[in-house]
């Protein structure tokens, strides 16, 4: 009988219990009315303004409407010489709301309680970093920690600070609307100049803003982030961002990102992760990890412009793996311009069938093989692919079956100077595949009927590519290169 009565208790009062649940399923119910009743305003505000909207009308359309309303306005814009808030946080009834305006949209979702990282403003090295006072480029290393308030570390470096050591801080860099210091940040002098970073959350883990654009832009001399602690506690967690635009910007300093060291989950992006790693230059070594999923990005412009660096002992790789998902992806302009590894793989998920912009995709690109033949290099719907490959250093071209230029409108200088080294040209092994060549002319004396384009500027397409060994491919017919004059 105690043995049935304990259980009989463990179903009634335990962690799963039907009181815990029933507990749960009411907030989970009051959190939905709540949302239900913001985002009916919105749509109140939409019949009567159309357009028009600000997070200042909308916060207005609340007074009355909803009670014990706490505002704490997160982020502001300037536009045509006006200063405008596009975001805020609504606390209600101890839950948090953001509302931000997505162009012309205003959007909200219901921020989960926990220790959330403070969203920073865009900038360049020598603005202070989420307020902290550290320049951005005055970070040298940035370590998170699983556990801010017990880790000996942080309770050393937190007791130097309350001593008013010269050189130590401590910051509250919790997103605003979350209960105060559930996100910490304290810094030390590095020796070599510059400081020393380290952030944990209340809760064991840190959780990125929403929007992460930014977030580390412009720290040129940050060596190192190390995303989890000595005891391999996994603590920086982005599955909730949505944006990741210039996240990693000019971080011109560091050699390596491991992402398999957090849940550095990106399923939930949804915006642009455009210039995500650009000026990257040191870069060695990036892991994806499980969870970098980009099937929702929209925008990957200059995403690894001028990333990468050779070290003397390494070849150096860039492996993009089968959940870099490129299907929704719309802009690519500039996306490995200046990139610098030597091999360069793009996965079965690379998908270039909705992308309507390539210009300067490879220009100056170092990988030695560029070879799209397992991937979805559908180029059906580009419109621009000027200086695509200009001076792309690559020894080995395969465009594929799918490279179609039907609806590019300029293509000047695309594959000018390929495989050069220096003044030296340098052969090329170039299969064009189905680049739309109908039959066999001569490339340079025919361009405008030679590929199936309507491009109306294909000035100096093929510029000193005499040495290249061509290889096309149409409709499985293999032909000699002596079918085509140079």
């Amino acid at each position: 009988m105690l043995i049935l009565a304990g259980i009989t208790i463990n179903l009634t009062l335990g962690e799963n219990g039907i009181f815990q649940k029933a507990k749960l399923a009411k907030g989970q119910y009051e959190t939905a009315s709540v949302l239900e009743k913001l985002q009916m305003e919105v749509t109140a505000m939409e019949v009567d303004n159309g357009s028009a909207l600000t997070i200042e009308g909308y916060k207005q359309q609340l007074q009355g409407k909803i009670n014990g309303i706490s505002w704490y306005d997160r982020d502001l814009d300037t536009k045509n010489g006006r200063t405008y808030l596009v975001e805020t946080a609504a606390k209600i009834n101890g839950k948090v709301f953001v509302i931000y305006l997505d162009g012309n949209k205003i959007k909200i979702f219901n921020e989960e309680n926990g220790s959330v990282m403070r969203k920073d403003t865009d900038g360049d090295g020598n603005d202070s970093w989420l307020d902290t006072g550290i320049k951005r480029n005055e970070i040298k290393t940035i370590q998170f920690i699983s556990d801010i308030f017990s880790n000996n570390t942080l309770q050393n470096i937190e007791g130097e600070i309350l001593e008013a050591t010269v050189g130590y801080g401590v910051a509250d860099i919790t997103a605003l609307g979350q209960e105060v210091n559930s996100v910490k940040c304290w810094w030390s002098p590095n020796t070599q100049g510059g400081y020393d970073i380290f952030i944990g959350g209340k809760d064991g883990k840190v959780i990125a803003p929403w929007r992460s654009a930014s977030l580390f832009e412009g720290m040129s001399n940050l060596t190192t982030i190390n995303f989890m602690d000595d005891a391999q506690i996994v603590i920086f967690d982005t599955s909730r961002t949505i944006n990741m635009h210039m996240m990693f910007f000019g971080c011109s300093s560091l050699t390596s990102l491991d992402f398999s060291k957090c849940n550095f989950d990106t399923s939930n992006v949804s915006g642009s992760m455009g210039g995500m790693f650009y000026n990257c230059k040191k870069m060695q070594e990036l892991n994806f990890g499980l969870n970098f999923d980009t099937s929702n990005v929209t925008g990957m412009d200059y995403m690894f412009d001028s990333f990468g660096s050779l070290a003397e002992d390494k070849t150096g790789i860039l492996n993009l793996g089968e959940k870099f998902d490129t299907s929704k992806v719309g802009n690519m302009d500039h996306m490995f311009n200046s990139f610098s590894l030597q091999n360069l793989n793009f996965g079965t998920a690379f998908d270039t069938s909705k992308v309507t912009n390539m210009s300067w995709m490879f220009r100056g690109c170092k990988a030695k093989k560029l070879d799209f033949r397992q991937c979805n290099f559908d180029t059906s719907k580009v419109s621009r692919m000027d200086l695509m490959f200009y001076a792309a250093k690559a020894k080995e071209i395969y465009l594929g079956t799918k490279f179609n230029t039907a609806n590019v409108q300029t293509m000047n200088l695309m594959f000018t100077f390929v495989g050069s080294e220096g003044t030296q040209e340098a052969p090329v092994v170039f299969d064009l595949g189905s680049f739309g060549v109908q039959n066999q002319r001569s490339i340079t004396s025919d361009v405008g009927s030679a590929f199936d384009s309507t491009s109306t500027n294909v000035c100096n397409i093929f510029l000193n590519m005499e040495n290249a060994s061509w290889v096309f491919d149409i409709s499985g017919t293999w032909l000699n290169e002596s079918d085509y004059s140079i």
